[in-house]
Formats: structure tokens, sequence, C-alpha cells
């Protein structure tokens, strides 16, 4: 499973809200943990299915106080996590499964 998080413009909407969209969800059981999962802290934004993949798809949204505080819960995911910029590139930040602290 993928995971790719975007933040919405603050400028637009003075707000930090980011979306993450998980891809290549493998079956339906899967999906339902994830959902699951999901809905206590994030608003369910979409879903789908790739019938010639035969996977899932899943779009999330959640408002935080800060990008401090969107950093400290995606670098805590268990996810592999991708931010990108409002360009499309990635971002050099590592999060989820991908941030490994170091040892003092």
């Amino acid at each position: 499973m993928k995971a790719h998080a975007w933040k919405i413009d603050a400028r637009l909407t003075r707000q930090h809200k980011y979306y993450i969209q998980f891809d290549e969800i493998p079956g339906k059981r899967a999906f339902n943990r994830l959902v699951k999962e999901m809905k206590d802290e994030w608003k369910i934004c979409g879903d789908g299915f790739d019938k010639h993949k035969e996977n899932f798809m899943c779009l999330v949204s959640r408002k935080f106080k800060s990008p401090e505080d969107w950093i400290e819960w995606a670098r805590n995911s268990s996810y592999d996590l991708v931010e990108y910029t409002r360009n499309g590139n990635p971002k050099p930040i590592k999060l989820g499964s991908n941030y490994r602290r170091k040892a003092n």
C-alpha cells in the first residue's frame, strides 16, 4: 500500500489541511480495516476500485493546528508516506515507516 500526502495552500484557506491518498490497497478486508482506523481522526473524502489491478484506493483529509503537528503525526504513522509540494515534487523529509529516529 502506498500513501501520498499533500497540503492545501494555507494562503487560500488560512488552515493547515492535509490530504492523504492511499493507493494499491490489496482487497476489501484491508480497505475496510484502513477506513475503520482512519475514520476517528480523519474525514473520508473519497474511495475507488481499480478493476484491472483489483485493488482499492482511499482519500482522507484532516486539519492540523500547525505544520509541526502534521510532521509529528506523519513521522509516527505506520504507513509508507511521501509528502508532495504544490508543484507535485516529493519533499525530502522522511515520514511514516521511512522515518527512523537516531539513538542518542
